[in-house]
């Protein structure tokens, strides 16, 4: 009986250790599958919060320009043309500054949005631009073709010195696309007149100011404009309209040459003459007829606005890329070597610690002990040279009383 109980109870551990191992198996199946679909709902989650980033960013770029209208991203055909433009132009703008960084080239490209009335345009939609800022020279702007154009530059010029085919140092400034943009006449800034003067056939002459593509201030310009007709009445006759552009005032510090251009109400583009310099004087005078004035041009010059567009070259200067820092190794070598140097000439004795310090370089922890060591070493030598210094003669030790006296016993030293 007792053989048969026992028997029965092994089974019944065995059955029930199986059942559990079953049930743990089946209970792992469960948790497998429970974190594949949860992994799956995480990275719709992500997706879904990386889109609304993307869309975040855009926003927020819109709201930080100026120049972007209210109606920007209303749901049109043409907002999500001009959003798909952004996303795809991003990833080149960021690689664009990417390769400025890791080549060490001062300049930095951004996205910026052009309203059309800073087109010179009476309607339309925003147009993008990529903005260039080159060290502490005012901005200029670039069209997302001629930026593209530029990128592939920098991609082939960063390929070249990654290959040591050629030296980013030694590449002209007019031949790098980093920065030979800013030698070509760009957009600076555009002035804005109201031509409703002319309805009433009246001179009119202003100082305008100057706005770049962010919409500040960045120099005047005087114009004068006045019809050239005697006639009382303007609608029926023909009327021819001259344009003076007598001087641009205040230009930023960076220019080098500049002209101004102009299109008046749909006419041929006129410019005047490239001149040099901050205030340049263009004394530009022309001509343009108009035809005969209907109601619609008539309609035309009480409401829309000639646009001035300033174009400008920036002066020429060479950025140094700045040296690599070198490893510490290299800089504790040249630490050393200052050091040795210094001993050579007779000069005070520097530690590493101190040159360390005016050289705002990190000590290794190796260095700071072998110094600690020789600090204490050279403390404990001290301390002996002032106690031979100042050496006393300490009482002669009194000898035991079974050995006899000596008058010729040594003086003791106790160091």
């Amino acid at each position: 009986m007792g053989n048969s109980s026992a028997k029965s109870k092994k089974s019944e551990k065995a059955e029930n250790s199986s059942q559990k191992t079953e049930h743990d198996q089946e209970a792992k199946k469960k948790l497998e599958a429970q974190l594949q679909i949860n992994e799956k709902e995480m990275e719709k989650m992500r997706n879904s919060f990386d889109r609304k980033i993307q869309l975040l960013e855009q926003e927020s770029l819109a709201a930080k320009s100026s120049l972007a209208t209210s109606s920007m991203f209303d749901f049109n055909a043409e907002d999500f043309m001009l959003r798909e433009d952004i996303v795809k132009l991003m990833p080149h703008v960021k690689e664009a500054n990417s390769l400025a960084k890791q080549m060490e080239k001062d300049v930095r490209f951004e996205i910026v949005l052009v309203g059309p009335q800073l087109r010179g345009e009476s309607s339309g939609i925003p147009e993008i631009y990529v903005q260039v800022v080159t060290g502490d020279k005012a901005p200029f702007y670039m069209r997302e073709n001629n930026f593209m154009n530029r990128k592939y530059e920098m991609q082939e010029m960063f390929e070249l010195s990654r290959n040591k085919t050629n030296i980013a140092g030694e590449t002209p400034y007019e031949l790098d696309p980093f920065y030979s943009s800013s030698l070509e006449h760009t957009t600076l800034g555009v002035a804005t007149v109201f031509l409703s003067s002319l309805c009433f056939l009246l001179e009119h002459e202003e100082r305008l100011p100057i706005f770049d593509f962010r919409a500040r201030e960045i120099g005047h310009l005087d114009v004068k404009i006045w019809p050239a007709s005697s006639k009382d009445k303007i609608i029926g006759s023909d009327l021819t309209v001259h344009v003076e552009i007598k001087a641009a005032k205040g230009l930023p510090a960076s220019v080098d040459s500049t002209f101004v251009k102009y299109s008046l109400l749909g006419q041929n583009e006129l410019r005047s003459k490239t001149k040099s310099g901050l205030n340049p004087s263009f004394q530009s005078n022309l001509s343009v007829s108009l035809g005969e004035i209907t109601e619609e041009t008539y309609k035309k010059l009480e409401s829309e606005p000639l646009c001035f567009e300033v174009c400008s070259s920036h002066k020429r200067h060479f950025v140094k890329p700045r040296p690599p820092k070198p490893r510490l190794s290299q800089q504790i070598r040249d630490i050393e070597g200052l050091i040795t140097r210094s001993n050579d000439k007779g000069l005070t004795e520097l530690s590493i610690s101190d040159l360390s310090m005016i050289l705002n370089i990190p000590v290794p922890k190796a260095v700071e002990k072998k110094e600690e060591k020789e600090d204490k070493k050279i403390q404990k030598e001290n301390i002996k040279n002032e106690l031979f210094e100042n050496k006393e003669e300490l009482p002669i030790k009194q000898p035991r009383s079974d050995t006899p006296t000596s008058t010729s016993s040594k003086t003791c030293l106790i160091l």
